[in-house]
């Protein structure tokens, strides 16, 4: 059975997204930081739920549209979005295992530095940390990386969608750790990400939905959350 991809923005909605990505990843962070410091907040954990909490909610108004025709799309063919979330997960893991013990066994002293920046914060503030990383992350971040940059060009171009999705994601990811740690690591840390953006964005491909891919996200994160040391 043939399922069509319909799911797209307005290019009104497109603008503001893309303004709202740049101030997001320009801007956002250093601007809480410092109004956090001004008024004696110091816990990168709290910060960081702050972030997340204000991502989700532009996110819910910029994506209704789309998020709407989601759920309806998802629960027209529940079955179809439950085996699609499943096999996205397990092909992750799989693709993610091989890399993982590839990327070691070349270079024995590799840790990602973002799951070490997420494992201090967990341990400072797990059950905020629990409900940003399993559900406010997850749904932001689609409805970025999948909703703003996937659906609209894959209209366009189908390859050139999946290529930016993907890259985007993988960088975001690690652009804040730009000059903090040696560029070889982070290139190893981008590339751990890859398999995640190429199985997310085939996700919204197979579902003509965003439901789909947040419910491999919030897996990938949970699961991840819970095997962090």
């Amino acid at each position: 059975m043939k399922h069509d991809f319909t799911l797209t923005l307005s290019p009104v909605n497109q603008k503001r997204g893309f303004v709202y990505l740049l101030f997001e990843l320009l801007l956002l962070p250093g601007l809480l930081f410092s109004l956090g410091r001004a008024v004696g907040i110091t816990s990168e954990a709290t910060v960081n739920i702050i972030y997340h909490l204000i991502n989700f909610a532009v996110c819910l108004i910029l994506f209704r549209t789309m998020l709407h025709r989601s759920v309806h799309n998802a629960l027209a063919h529940p079955v179809r979005i439950l085996a699609v979330a499943v096999t996205g997960f397990i092909v992750f893991q799989l693709a993610g295992s091989l890399i993982g013990a590839l990327l070691l066994y070349l270079y024995p002293d590799f840790s990602n530095v973002n799951d070490a920046a997420v494992a201090s914060m967990v341990y400072e503030a797990p059950i905020p940390m629990l409900i940003g990383i399993g559900f406010l992350v997850p749904v932001a971040e689609e409805c970025l990386f999948r909703g703003l940059l996937f659906a609209p060009v894959f209209h366009r171009s189908p390859p050139w969608a999946f290529a930016l999705s993907v890259l985007v994601f993988a960088g975001i990811h690690v652009v804040g750790y730009i000059g903090l740690f040696p560029a070889r690591i982070l290139l190893l840390c981008f590339i751990q990400y890859l398999p995640a953006g190429l199985v997310l964005c085939w996700a919204m491909k197979a579902t003509d939905s965003l439901i789909a891919p947040i419910l491999i996200h919030s897996a990938i994160n949970l699961f991840s959350l819970f095997h962090l040391r």
